[in-house]
């Protein structure tokens, strides 16, 4: 758990980074307009700055709100065993820096419970090996940019709810007003396209931590 605490700090400022992109992306035309002297470009700007960091506050704040296992589950698109580590003998032969006779090495004792074994046979021994603390970092780091995306996608569909049902509210308008997108609804679209996106690659680098792990493990034994 300690382990968990210190590669989030390390992550924070990538973290806070990216969500921060995503959150000005649909924003960039309001930030610029304020080069090309519009009448109203001052005033847009400002709104768009209050609507960036509203964002941003929404995507960063609430990111440790949803729970690990309910991460992992829509990560992985797995909700019954949705950690990597519980499917790792099947990662390690489909991954092709690891010969075959290392997986039936690795996987000689597992028994049914692959995940119990990853972790203290395989990964326990290794965590602080380069190769798996850097994947497992990768993956802590794009799993809580995920984490934060989801919220922010929520939130905009949320308010192209609300615009479709209650179209009057001044705040709404303003948000239609300094996105550079035409509608809310392409708003809402590009955060869910990119929700999609990066929790494909948090799988992927999920994948590469567990298989990193079975590498290590398998190098310290060997010396």
């Amino acid at each position: 758990m300690s382990g968990n605490k210190s590669i989030k700090e390390e992550n924070k400022k990538s973290v806070i980074i990216f969500i921060l992109f995503f959150a000005a992306i649909p924003f960039i035309e309001s930030i610029f307009n304020i080069y090309q002297n519009q009448d109203d470009s001052i005033y847009k700007f400002l709104i768009a700055a209050v609507e960036i960091l509203i964002t941003y506050s929404i995507g960063y704040f609430l990111i440790d709100i949803v729970n690990p296992t309910l991460r992992d589950s829509l990560i992985s698109l797995n909700f019954k065993n949705p950690l990597q580590a519980s499917r790792y003998i099947k990662l390690c032969k489909k991954d092709k820096r690891i010969h075959k006779n290392q997986v039936e090495k690795l996987s000689k004792n597992s028994g049914n419970d692959q995940n119990s074994y990853w972790y203290n046979a395989i990964y326990t021994p290794s965590k602080n090996e380069k190769i798996v603390h850097e994947a497992h970092k990768d993956y802590l780091k794009y799993r809580d940019i995920f984490s934060g995306l989801l919220f922010i996608t929520l939130i905009s569909i949320v308010i192209l709810i609300l615009d479709y049902t209650i179209p009057s509210l001044k705040w709404i308008a303003l948000i239609s007003q300094t996105t550079s997108f035409d509608s809310l609804n392409q708003l809402a679209i590009f955060y869910f396209c990119a929700t999609i996106l990066i929790g494909y690659i948090s799988n992927k680098k999920a994948k590469r931590f567990v298989c990193n792990a079975c590498i290590a493990r398998f190098t310290i034994n060997k010396n």
